[in-house]
């Protein structure tokens, strides 16, 4: 355990970079819009200040996920982040993986032929 007087966000990211992390793990913050206004988004923050992937567990999470959903666009980290969050599974556990495009880009593509 480390005690470090100062900035959390600073804080947490200085020690990742310390240490070499290749995650870090924070407590995820209030939802009340008073707070995210007052104190902003703090796993978001977090996240912008360092190299590595950050989780953000909420509060109630005890342990490996039953359902993960992962966001992939395809690219070689959305990849790399849809297979880190297999290994972050219970046993039996599931990931649902969704990938999403913007209507407008949809509806602006040609339609596929099959010459």
């Amino acid at each position: 355990v480390e005690l470090v007087a100062g900035d959390r966000r600073s804080a947490f990211a200085e020690a990742a970079a310390a240490h070499d992390a290749s995650l870090l793990v924070v407590a995820e913050g209030s939802h009340r819009l008073l707070d995210r206004i007052l104190v902003g988004e703090f796993a978001l923050d977090v996240l912008r200040r360092v190299r590595c992937p950050v989780l953000s567990a909420a509060p109630g999470f005890a342990g490996r996920a039953r359902v993960a959903v992962a966001g992939l666009d395809f690219s070689p980290a959305s990849v790399r982040a849809a297979q880190a969050a297999l290994r972050l599974l219970a046993p039996g556990g599931r990931l649902v993986v969704v990938h999403a495009e913007a209507w407008a880009t949809l509806a602006d593509s040609p339609a596929p032929t099959l010459d």
